[in-house]
């Protein structure tokens, strides 16, 4: 027994031991530059447009001086950033990862202090709510993080608001294998201190709490008779808990007798399509099969392999097939008859540009407010490779969409135009109702 105990407990040191050395592990130059032809290759082989952000002359230059930087053997973390720059240059969709297991652990948010910035200088609110300027984070000076940033950020879409802590987001994923990020800030005593960006732990109360969990939320004001219903995710923890919170908003608005509904996608990165369906649903009033896009996609090997049941092969349009979306309304009346308003951003992806080309096209008494769809939410169905040495995985879009809506070609054209400046905060019910009131004042004086 105590044998056993004991080879137990050594296999999950060793595990561990291994986790905590796999951004360490050398790698061979000509295995580095074998993982980026790989990764090259298969994007032009399965991507149905790789050349629809970058040309094929620029992806070709990208790749090159990718594989003349590496002169020498390097890390698994530091080839993960090197590599890790191509996503700069791809779809939502498809994007390079580091191994499963580290990948699982950057899936936990960092714990981050408070930022302020005053001009080019970064200060940090310490526990004594001091301003202190920030020295570092990661070995890196807040200017130093800043151009990391510009450099690999895409040119495609450039940010809105890239505050320090926006940029920080991105330069921690970097940084893989780590548990916590040290970064060290001077008070205005002179005193030097080194702190850390730890990971957030999973917590079993939480868990517990959020059980039920299903990224949304509805907020009611019968003063105004307004009400916001937001909808973080079409890829929820519990579909069914999903369609019975979706179900009693519904009820809950035509029991408040409220005239006027706002949908907030705006921080929506897609999921389920079939839950896009079953939300317009509700205030689709057309029955039966309604048409959401035509969908082509590319043959490949790797397609095959991974079993895309839904793909029919047309001998006509050579080694591509056409998809067409479908959805049933889930009701033969729309449960909600009165003002809607589906609220997007440059951030609501994939099946969230789907929801709100369905609520456009289809329901007549629907607004859209926020920012212009973009064009990398038209890519879809990833597959999952694997980069031969490195271990890498790559999501690769297999699939490209043209909705339905004003604009088949780059998304849901807002009706009413609005920048989301930034995309962690969403505007409120009293917010949303003057930009309404704004836009109508704006359009009688017309």
């Amino acid at each position: 027994m105590k044998q056993k105990i004991f080879f137990l407990f050594t296999c999950i040191l060793f595990s561990f031991f291994s986790f905590a050395q796999e951004g360490k592990k050398m790698m061979k130059v000509e295995d580095m530059q074998a993982d980026i032809d790989f990764f090259y290759e298969k994007l032009l082989s399965t991507h149905p447009y790789p050349f629809i952000i970058l040309s094929q002359d620029e992806w070709k230059e990208k790749i090159d001086s990718l594989k003349t930087s590496i002169t020498q053997p390097l890390t698994k973390k530091d080839f993960y950033f090197k590599i890790s720059e191509l996503n700069s240059y791809l779809d939502l969709h498809t994007s390079i990862h580091p191994s499963k297991k580290a990948y699982k652990k950057i899936q936990r948010a960092m714990n981050y202090p408070i930022f302020s910035q005053k001009g080019d200088t970064v200060y940090v609110i310490n526990e004594n709510k001091e301003e202190c300027r920030l020295l570092s984070v990661g070995g890196n000076t807040p200017k130093e993080i800043e151009r990391i940033f510009f450099e690999r950020e895409s040119k495609v879409e450039p940010m809105y608001n890239p505050t320090f802590l926006n940029m920080l987001r991105s330069y921690c994923k970097y940084n893989f294998v780590e548990d916590s990020i040290a970064y060290t800030y001077i008070s205005s005593t002179g005193k030097e201190t080194t702190s850390y960006l730890c990971r957030e732990k999973k917590s079993k109360s939480a868990s517990k709490k959020n059980k039920n969990n299903t990224g949304t939320a509805l907020e009611i004001d019968t003063v105004s008779s307004s009400a916001l219903m937001t909808v973080n995710t079409f890829y929820p923890k519990s579909i069914s808990d999903f369609r019975d919170s979706i179900s009693s908003y519904i009820k809950k608005l035509n029991e408040k007798k409220v005239q006027r509904l706002y949908i907030d996608i705006t921080s929506n990165s897609g999921g389920l399509v079939n839950l896009t369906g079953y939300l317009a649903g509700f205030f689709i009033e057309k029955t039966g099969q309604i048409y959401a896009g035509t969908w082509t996609s590319k043959a490949s090997k790797e397609r095959d392999k991974q079993r895309f049941d839904f793909l029919i092969r047309n001998g006509e349009l050579g080694d591509y097939t056409q998809r067409k979306y479908t959805f049933y309304a889930e009701n033969s009346k729309p449960k909600f008859s009165g003002e809607i308003f589906v609220v997007q951003s440059r951030n609501s992806y994939s099946a969230a540009a789907i929801y709100a080309s369905l609520m456009q096209y289809y329901t007549k008494n629907c607004t859209i407010i926020g920012e212009e769809g973009e064009i990398k939410a038209f890519y879809a169905d990833p597959m999952t490779l694997t980069l031969p040495k490195s271990k890498f995985m790559v999501s690769m879009s297999s699939m490209f969409g043209r909705f339905v809506g004003k604009d088949k070609n780059r998304g849901v054209v807002p009706d009413i135009p609005y920048k989301i400046y930034d995309p962690t905060k969403h505007l409120s019910l009293k917010e949303l109702n003057k930009i309404v009131e704004e836009n109508k004042n704006n359009n009688n004086k017309k």
